[in-house]
């Protein structure tokens, strides 16, 4: 979707490309981090079903204003050279839910809530000191329907344990519950905490990866737009926003075979850098095969040698987008699976955002620069190759961090055995949560 939008603003809305990539990155960015938004509504109030249902309708509107952009004409800037005729097209998405055979969980309020609690009355009891023997001294108190499983105390930030000291001044419910949560916080919501702050890092150093990841699959389009793009020897031409499904296809073929987490850094922008140099020469020393209106002219290089560094993408991108929801899913609490999603879609967001501000920065700072602008519209004239050798620079530096954090990173101890063991003990909770 989002390459055919890249074409569609840059040759029906005349946008230039460093407008059209920075708008993308912002759309892409803030609809990413909704999630996060609906992860919260969705464990605290509406449930994952319902969620769900809202969440489809408000993409089918999303996608239903889009549509009439392209199919009233009074909606477009006006026209830059050959006028082109847009049939109007019919609606036909539905969402057909399985009403009777979802198993709806009820929400068990707000998550976010809780690790609040736990942040304010560490700060509040910061003066106080630990004792020798936490493990047995500090509050432990674990509600009866809490689907999350036990944790075992951690030194880890420590200053987070003084939120379960338990002074003169703390009262106590019948059932051992506190009566004031913003004064007393048992050591597993501690913990619970303590599984969120731990992932931070990684988060961050996957921030990288998909700025690189997101600024390929973007300025690939572009690279098609100034190539040969004629299917071999034959007068088909294929679309400038058809070749990222080699991407798409590469994921689909390795993520049956997906076993375990790969490094998600051994991947590809230094082969689109190659790639690119090889294309701007062959502009330069080559006939052309025409014009690209608002752009220059169309390298006769073929656009298939974009296919190697998008297969390259997609054998990434299969092992680091399963691997990184599974790690979600696993290091944080049962009653946070929703944020653990959204945790991954954040994560993209921040990287949209980056990307759009990097390409900002430097078509910039390189339009005066003795190497000419990087990236101006015509691809030709720019140095693309350069850009992506930096992003390969900035991958690097990026992998060496993420090695060093992933090495000091502990995964989530729990009471059970095995992971086995704790889907078995889920499935077997009471039907009290089941509507």
């Amino acid at each position: 979707m989002m390459s055919n939008l890249l074409v569609y603003l840059t040759t029906v809305f005349n946008m230039s490309s460093i407008t059209a990539t920075t708008l993308l990155n912002v759309f892409d960015g803030s609809i990413n981090f909704a999630t996060l938004l609906g992860a919260f509504l969705c464990d605290s109030y509406f449930g994952r079903h319902l969620t769900l249902g809202l969440s489809c309708i408000a993409s089918f509107a999303g996608l239903l204003l889009v549509d009439l952009t392209a199919v009233f004409k009074q909606l477009h800037p006006p026209e830059c050279g050959s006028k082109q005729e847009s049939g109007k097209r019919g609606i036909t998405s539905f969402f057909n839910c399985a009403n009777k055979m979802y198993v709806k969980v009820k929400p068990d309020g707000s998550p976010f809530t809780s690790m609040a609690r736990v942040l304010v009355v560490a700060v509040k009891k910061r003066r106080l000191k630990l004792p020798q023997q936490p493990q047995l001294c500090l509050y432990s108190y674990t509600p009866p329907k809490s689907i999350n499983l036990a944790l075992p105390y951690s030194n880890k930030y420590r200053f987070l344990n003084k939120a379960a000291i338990v002074t003169p001044k703390d009262t106590f419910n019948p059932d051992g519950s506190t009566s004031d949560p913003w004064n007393l916080c048992s050591i597993q919501q501690v913990e619970e905490f303590k599984c969120v702050i731990k992932a931070g890092p990684i988060w961050i150093g996957v921030i990288t990866y998909f700025m690189v990841m997101i600024q390929q699959m973007q300025y690939a389009v572009f690279q098609a737009l100034q190539s040969n793009r004629r299917f071999f020897n034959t007068n088909i031409q294929i679309p400038a926003a058809s070749y990222n499904i080699f991407t798409m296809l590469t994921i689909v073929i390795f993520v049956p075979i997906y076993d375990r987490l790969i490094v998600p850094q051994l991947r590809r922008i230094t082969v689109s850098a190659l790639v690119e140099e090889k294309r701007r020469n062959l502009a330069f020393t080559k006939p052309t095969l025409g014009y690209q209106p608002h752009r220059g002219e169309i390298s006769s290089m073929s656009a298939l040698w974009l296919i190697p560094q998008l297969c390259f993408a997609g054998l990434a991108e299969s092992f680091t987008a399963i691997g990184l929801q599974e790690f979600y899913y696993r290091q944080f609490p049962e009653n946070m699976r929703s944020v653990a999603g959204a945790f991954f879609f954040s994560g993209l967001a921040v990287s949209s955002y980056l990307n759009g501000f990097l390409v900002t920065i430097i078509h910039r700072t390189t339009k005066g620069a003795a190497t000419g602008n990087w990236l101006p519209e015509d691809l030709n004239k720019g140095r693309l190759d350069y850009f992506h050798f930096l992003m390969t620079c900035i991958g690097i530096m990026n992998l060496g961090y993420f090695l060093l954090f992933s090495s000091w990173y502990r995964y989530k101890e729990t009471n059970c055995a095995q992971d086995g063991d704790v889907m078995v003990e889920m499935e077997k909770k009471p039907d009290k949560s089941l509507v």
